[in-house]
């Protein structure tokens, strides 16, 4: 490809092929009727071409699994992370302690604040 390096080139496959798994994997729920949400396919390397090249080029390099590179990309996109941010929640491994944090944050405080607690 002219005008691309071989190392971008080296990223870009990767990339695909990171991302490719999930296209079939990853179904959406959207409520066309409030009471039957409706399956609507998610274009993955659409949501992930939304953060910058040298974030997905950080979670390629870190070797991870199609999910976990994609919950990355969703936690970027959601939380407006820099690329140090992205680099300290991988090396602290958010992906494997989502969710295992007891809290009863929820049931005791109002829905704003539990939020930010």
């Amino acid at each position: 490809m002219k005008g691309f390096s071989e190392r971008n080139i080296f990223y870009m496959r990767s990339m695909f092929l990171l991302f490719s798994p999930l296209e079939t994997e990853l179904p959406q729920l959207v409520a066309v009727d409030k009471e039957l949400p409706q399956p609507v396919a998610v274009n993955v390397k659409e949501i992930v071409c939304l953060i910058p090249w040298g974030h997905i080029r950080h979670i390629i390099d870190k070797h991870l699994s199609s999910e976990e590179a994609f919950f990355y990309v969703q936690k970027t996109l959601e939380n407006g992370w820099s690329r140090a941010v992205l680099m300290n929640m991988m090396d602290t491994r958010l992906y494997e302690a989502k969710g295992k944090a007891i809290s009863n944050f929820s049931t005791v405080l109002p829905s704003p604040e539990s939020d930010y607690a």
